[in-house]
Order: structure tokens, then sequence, then C-alpha cells
């Protein structure tokens, strides 16, 4: 069994960096299951360990065996906008704030998403849940007006699913 100076030794900072820029891009393009892992791995940049090193090898290893993933878009799935929206109340041990999420999709396929943590501490669930509902709601206000320039025919009312039922009636 390892002892723990070695796995808390500072690991190489340049190819930690350089992993986690690689897979940010890939993440923010088209592996949306990947941005929390990785935006949480981010986070021990200035300076990695050899446990966050191995973090990362984990987050390789998924994304080798899940290499054919990916975002498909087709036409006349679902030509509807619809988004789902999410939070983890006080999720980061950390720093003890909640985590908003959000996805919106366009013909079946996710066009945009975020996962960020809240600037402000919630109180209860249905605080942190409607915070990340209010997110979820500005990005879709915005690809609606996007797709108004775009002439984009037949825009009728967005739904966004949402889990918790106090934040739905405070909505």
């Amino acid at each position: 069994m390892r002892n723990l100076n070695e796995l808390l030794k500072i690991f190489d900072k340049m190819v930690y960096q350089s992993a986690i820029g690689s897979l940010l891009y890939i993440a923010n393009a088209t592996r949306p299951d990947l941005s929390q892992a990785v935006n949480r791995m981010a986070s021990y940049c200035n300076e990695p360990t050899s446990v966050h090193w191995q973090m990362m090898k984990r987050i390789l290893r998924y994304l080798k065996g899940t290499i054919n993933l990916g975002i498909m878009y087709q036409r006349d799935i679902n030509p509807e906008l619809i988004a789902y929206s999410d939070s983890d109340y006080v999720g980061d041990i950390d720093t003890r704030q909640s985590t908003s999420g959000y996805v919106s999709l366009k013909n079946g396929a996710p066009i945009a998403w975020k996962s960020k943590k809240q600037e402000i501490a919630a109180q209860s669930t249905a605080e942190a849940e409607y915070v990340a509902l209010f997110y979820a709601t500005q990005d879709v206000a915005w690809i609606r007006n996007l797709l108004k320039e775009l002439r984009e025919k037949d825009q009728r009312a967005t739904i966004i699913f949402e889990d918790n039922q106090a934040s739905i009636k405070i909505s």
C-alpha cells in the first residue's frame, strides 16, 4: 500500500494542465457528459498531486471506453426547443456551494449546456433549484432570440423540465 506522502506528491503541473485543456475542449465541443468531472479536476491545476492524476486517468479511461459516444444532430426528430434544469444542494464539500446545471435540446440533441457553481449560498433545495431554473430560463430566452433571428419557423412555448416541486411552485 502506498504511503500518504507518495499519494500527495506534487504531479507535473504542465502535463496535468495540458490534459485538462484537451479534455475541456472535448467536453465543450461534443461530450457534455465529461463537463462536470473535467471542471472539477480543473480546479486543481495550480497544485495537482498524484491523486489528482489518478482521477484524471480515470476520466481518460472512461473517454477511451466511450469513444463512439457523442452528439448527433438529426432532422425532424423533435424540432421543439426543450430544456432540463437541475441543481445539487450544497454539493461542493470544499466550499459548501450548490451547482446549477442545464441542457437545452433542439432536434433531440443538446445545443447548449452549462454546469456552474452558484454564486449565492442557497438556504434550501428549493432555492438552489430555483437558481438553476433561472439560469436555464436565461439560456432558453437567448436561444429563442437567436432562432427568431435565424427565421426559425413555428416556435412554440419552450418546456423547461424541473424536478423540484417547490421551485416549480415559486416559478
